[in-house]
């Protein structure tokens, strides 16, 4: 199960890359001033990331329905690790002050983990994370994956080894 949550965690981050790529792409292209060679290269290159997005995001998409039905576990999991990383940004900016920039982080803190919620009663299928007021979400999110790593290598670790019919001997 940890590895099915791995596997759709690092697609949900493929495809936030390559959105936050293409955002970037726009900017460049609104307020970068590229010469005519240099406009047409990013125009091309734009339909190929879009392409590439939109690809990410079915297959994603594809893959949250399926686990809905075949591991509904691993949904709760990852939802559940999403708003945990929320919670915890949220109890830091609880005191912001005004308009300030945790406050700021705040709001979209938890507007985000609205969406999370929402995907976790099965109305969305994935959270795309504004990494400008969400800056350490990543590094959050890696740290949790890790932690669930390293779980899961405690309990192989201590877990009783089985033991061979034939023998009577541990098999391992």
């Amino acid at each position: 199960m940890e590895s099915q949550l791995v596997d759709l965690e690092k697609l949900r981050q493929k495809l936030d890359r390559t959105r936050n790529l293409l955002g970037m792409t726009y900017d460049y292209l609104d307020r970068g001033r590229p010469d005519v060679e240099q406009r047409a290269a990013t125009v091309r290159q734009v339909a190929v990331s879009e392409a590439e997005a939109k690809a990410l995001e079915a297959r994603l998409d594809a893959e949250v329905h399926r686990l809905r039905v075949d591991a509904p576990r691993v949904i709760e999991d990852w939802t559940s690790l999403h708003l945990s990383i929320l919670n915890d940004i949220l109890a830091e900016t609880e005191d912001a002050e005004y308009l300030s920039r945790d406050d700021i982080r705040h709001f979209v803190a938890r507007g985000t983990a609205a969406a999370w919620k929402a995907v976790q009663n099965g109305t969305r299928s994935y959270v795309h994370i504004n990494a400008g007021y969400l800056e350490d979400y990543e590094d959050r999110v890696q740290a949790k994956l890790s932690a669930l790593d390293d779980d899961v290598r405690r309990r192989e670790a201590t877990a009783p080894k089985p033991v061979g019919k034939e023998e009577g001997r541990r098999v391992g």
